[in-house]
């Protein structure tokens, strides 16, 4: 059962893929790159650049990003990638304006403090988008321009939130921090919920066999606290719901779901 990683290559090798033992809970990049991107198109966006840092995973959703907006009928107008050798960020963003994208989609990783500190010195106004960490984003740039509109159009794809409004969430956040003393993350939710997973088709199976629960988990319909259910495709994957985050009352929160 893997409830922590977002790897493609995880599905593309189970099921139908060849292993028929292995069950994916957690969306993949593909998933959060599609459901980014149907939610940009249906918000008009007709082009993107992307940004990314060289790492692999960065690497890895700049590339579902992409395809996945080709997906949508949303034009790539540019990509660049960030990496150790990337000093002069004013310098990115004047390429990526050179295309007139809609938005900019970034993953940005270890860059993002000073990717922000750049963006607001550029005076470019065009909103981000992508997978951003709202904390140090709004903590790279001045008390100033994180007090104005600036980022007022700022948003994020992501696979769980503890922000997110619904009240079986907020019961799942606060029994976490009394228990631990921490703000679960997404990698706190999605074991939690593939512990149950994993123990409903144990029950359901009556047995301890591996063949008697693989085909147990293959035929669940167990329900996520996200919403939707953990009933998998053909690749053992299941698909729970995405949020889209953005900035309201100089505070991140869900605007959408998607």
């Amino acid at each position: 059962m893997i409830a922590t990683s977002a790897g493609q290559d995880f599905l593309d090798a189970s099921g139908v893929g060849g292993n028929d033992y292995a069950f994916k809970t957690i969306p993949s990049e593909v998933d959060i790159a599609r459901g980014l991107m149907r939610w940009l198109k249906s918000q008009d966006v007709k082009s993107v650049a992307i940004v990314a840092a060289a790492d692999n995973f960065p690497q890895a959703n700049a590339l579902a990003m992409a395809n996945a907006a080709q997906e949508a009928g949303i034009r790539v107008t540019g990509k660049e990638t960030l990496d150790k050798s990337t000093t002069d960020f004013g310098a990115v963003l004047e390429k990526l304006k050179a295309g007139a994208p809609d938005q900019v989609v970034t993953i940005l990783g270890p860059y993002t403090t000073a990717f922000f500190k750049a963006y607001e010195a550029s005076g470019w106004k065009v909103p981000l988008t992508g997978r951003i960490d709202f904390a140090q984003a709004l903590g790279a740039v001045s008390p100033q321009f994180r007090e104005s509109d600036a980022l007022s159009g700022m948003t994020s794809v992501t696979v769980f939130t503890p922000t997110q409004q619904i009240p079986a969430i907020q019961e799942f956040v606060a029994n976490y921090r009394a228990h631990y003393g921490l703000v679960p993350t997404q990698r706190s939710f999605f074991v939690y919920e593939a512990t149950l997973l994993v123990a409903d088709a144990i029950s359901r199976a009556g047995s301890d066999q591996p063949a008697a629960i693989a085909q147990a988990l293959k035929t669940t319909t167990m329900p996520s606290l996200l919403g939707g259910t953990y009933a998998p495709d053909d690749h053992n994957h299941a698909h729970t719901p995405l949020q889209i985050s953005g900035i309201r009352n100089g505070q991140p929160a869900v605007i959408a779901t998607e």
